[in-house]
């Protein structure tokens, strides 16, 4: 299952080892436990953390050093530089599932000629493979390269899509592979270009468009609701792959010149009963740049940093900009 990396956790010599799963890998805990447990012996201790996981943004380092463990093994994300309190080996998770019939499907119906190519994290390996097939159709191909925190050529997260926006200008179009809406609606929201979506799992080919102007419909509403909003929130995560305290003290600063009442709270689970014990008109999420967006239903009251700029006419709607890391 992880057998690369046998040799990395023997050398570390650890006696007690923290795990941290992400929801889709837990309940697989005991076949992985199992495999662990023969590659470091018997007389090593394994505990797993139960806390929810949502990348490697969210470490539970400083839980596994108080629980004595002197190494942290992070699975299904790769790291992107978080400064951690002990060892943490970091594996990865890739698809075995063949990209290969929805590229080509992509090939034959996307009619752009130049195509960035971005995909999740499990299909990077991969991606060369696509790039092959597209070229072969007679596309023009770039992978485009993170700026910011991915570490695979063409990777994008939910929090990082500069692999796309790196090389816009140089494409009409970009090609995502990979499920789901989450990680290719930050790239539609955050470029000019249109987004496709090759899913693998479906084999179906779809773009971004019609969603795209769901949410900045929804955007907008919030931005301008905010606008009538007197006493704000501003949302600070402690954990170190989220921490942004300095942009919340400018964000408070900015709505505080603005007339406004402005406040930094520190939450780690982000919680709607956690911030309704607060009488605050309207919240600003410094931690992850997602909740504003994929939660909104939930967080009804939230906006960007941002969408602050908007509301205090420091940018303007046309200029709108998503938030990332």
């Amino acid at each position: 299952m992880f057998e690369e990396y046998s040799d990395e956790i023997r050398e570390k010599n650890a006696k007690r080892i923290a795990i941290q799963l992400p929801s889709g890998l837990k309940r697989k805990a005991p076949e992985i436990l199992a495999e662990l447990q023969k590659i470091v012996g018997e007389e090593v201790e394994l505990l797993v953390l139960g806390d929810t996981s949502y990348g490697a943004c969210d470490l539970r380092d400083i839980e596994a050093e108080k629980i004595g463990a002197d190494l942290m093994v992070h699975f299904g994300h790769a790291s992107f530089g978080v400064k951690e309190v002990l060892p943490t080996i970091y594996i990865e998770f890739f698809s075995d599932q063949d990209i290969s019939p929805v590229v080509e499907k992509a090939a034959r119906e996307i009619k752009e000629k130049r195509i960035g190519l971005l995909a999740v994290v499990q299909f990077t390996k991969q991606i060369e493979k696509a790039r092959k097939i597209l070229e072969k159709a007679g596309k023009k191909v770039i992978v485009g390269q993170s700026q910011s925190r991915s570490k695979h050529a063409g990777q994008i997260l939910g929090c990082d899509f500069t692999a796309g926006t790196s090389m816009e200008k140089d494409i009409d179009c970009f090609l995502y592979i990979g499920t789901g809406d989450f990680h290719p609606a930050g790239v539609a929201m955050g470029t000019k270009k249109i987004v496709y979506v090759a899913d693998p799992e479906k084999n179906e080919i779809r773009d971004m468009e019609e969603l795209k102007d769901k949410l900045l419909r929804v955007r907008f509403a919030k931005i301008e609701a905010a606008k009538k909003a007197k006493r704000f929130g501003i949302i600070v995560s402690p954990k170190g792959g989220q921490n942004r305290l300095p942009y919340a003290r400018k964000v408070a600063s900015l709505l505080q010149k603005f007339g406004k009442e402005a406040f930094i709270v520190v939450v780690d689970e982000i919680t709607p009963q956690k911030l309704d014990e607060f009488m605050f008109d309207y919240w600003v999420c410094t931690a992850c740049s997602r909740i504003a967006y994929d939660d909104e239903a939930v967080y009804k009251k939230m906006i960007t940093p941002q969408e602050v700029e908007i509301v205090t006419g420091n940018r303007e709607w046309k200029d709108y900009v998503v938030d990332h890391f």
